[in-house]
């Protein structure tokens, strides 16, 4: 939980999201592909797809933790909105 709230403080807000999108708008525009999505679309999606979102966060909490592994349903209660408070405390 503390590995993905630091991950959504120092990639997806702020200044480390800004440049994370520049850097993946930058690596989009620089690939040798026909039939490019214009900047202003490619910004959007950098934008879009760099907010944090629950679904991000179950997809990574299954991925890492094996949260849906038979196992481990009871071990990871930890929601999407638990790590949020993490990142932001002011925010309920």
């Amino acid at each position: 939980m503390n590995t993905f709230a630091r991950f959504i403080k120092t990639f997806s807000k702020g200044g480390g999201r800004r440049k994370r999108i520049e850097r993946l708008i930058t690596t989009y525009m620089n690939t040798e592909s026909d039939g490019k999505l214009p900047l202003s679309a490619v910004r959007r999606l950098a934008k879009q797809y760099t907010r944090p979102d629950a679904a991000t966060f179950e997809r990574f909490k299954k991925s890492f933790l094996l949260s849906d592994h038979p196992q481990n349903l009871d071990r990871f209660s930890v929601t999407f909105e638990d790590v949020m408070k993490l990142v932001d405390p002011d925010t309920e």
